[in-house]
């Protein structure tokens, strides 16, 4: 089979593990995925948090959203450009308004924009993932593209459920550093350069 044969079968086979999840057992799960992510180094020392407002049959993102607001870490997420035909990095606060991008994710409304390269670390999310730290999105790389124009390191958050043996994958496809599930956190050995440091911590070196 084709590449795009092999993602729609495996979007298939991942829409039927979601079949027999709770919303009781995402909630619990979530604020594992939610409590090790706040905690790992390059989320921490980051400055601007590239993050996403969560749809269905993704790990919920709004608390842990709250919670990097809280610590007083700036947070994007995509926002679609019709003049450019991308997503590109939007801020966004808890409580700020919001409204459905063309494709149905929710996006801020108004405000400015964050240059790609300011963004420190992107939290990323997938239909599946693989230990090479391969993802498989919704289709039409739109987050592929978002990734590719950013520098910044990449964490994949996901539930077990969702790490797969092999994910089928294009030369495009944009490949995480790490993911973090309920149950573990794994280092990815996707071969991708070492993601540079925080534009923050690039500032001081000579």
């Amino acid at each position: 089979m084709s590449a795009a044969a092999d993602k729609a079968s495996m979007r298939r086979e991942m829409a039927c593990r979601w079949a027999g999840v709770t919303p009781a057992w995402i909630e619990s799960a979530g604020a594992l995925v939610r409590e090790a992510l706040l905690e790992r180094g390059e989320i921490r020392s980051a400055r601007v948090v590239g993050a996403y407002l969560s749809m269905a049959r993704e790990v919920p993102t709004r608390a842990l959203i709250e919670a990097l607001d809280a610590r007083g870490q700036a947070v994007c997420v995509p926002r679609f450009d019709a003049a450019a035909g991308a997503y590109r990095p939007a801020p966004w606060r808890p409580g700020g308004p919001l409204g459905r991008g063309p494709h149905g994710a929710l996006e801020p409304r108004g405000g400015g924009a964050v240059a790609g390269d300011d963004v420190d670390v992107w939290i990323v999310p997938g239909v599946a993932f693989d230990e090479r730290g391969g993802r498989l999105g919704r289709g039409g790389g739109w987050f592929d593209r978002l990734l590719a124009a950013s520098g910044a390191a990449r964490v994949g958050i996901a539930f077990e459920f969702q790490i797969v043996g092999a994910v089928p994958a294009d030369p495009w496809d944009a490949a995480v550093d790490v993911i973090v599930t309920e149950r573990r956190t794994r280092t990815a050995n996707s071969g991708r350069t070492r993601p540079r440091e925080p534009a923050h911590m690039r500032e001081r070196l000579p």
